[in-house]
């Protein structure tokens, strides 16, 4: 969530409540799954349907607060 907020590509980063709302349906993901627990791949499964939304643009445009929330995935670090 701090990452977004820093990210020069968006002008609105993701709240609290967002980053709330974002566990929320990583949990609904797992219980999807047939688990009752959370994995980190959960958490990037709903990523970017849940936060894309929730970012602004500095262009305004949809695509890149996709573009953005992707690529702030793919710079974090995959504990094995």
């Amino acid at each position: 969530m701090a990452d977004s907020r820093k990210n020069e590509q968006l002008s609105l980063g993701v709240s609290p409540r967002g980053g709330q709302q974002w566990l929320a349906a990583a949990r609904a993901w797992a219980f999807l799954s047939e688990r009752d627990h959370v994995l980190p791949d959960d958490i990037q499964a709903v990523a970017v349907p849940v936060i894309a939304h929730r970012c602004v643009a500095r262009n305004q445009s949809k695509e890149t607060s996709v573009s953005a929330v992707a690529g702030m995935l793919e710079s974090i670090p995959v504990v094995v």
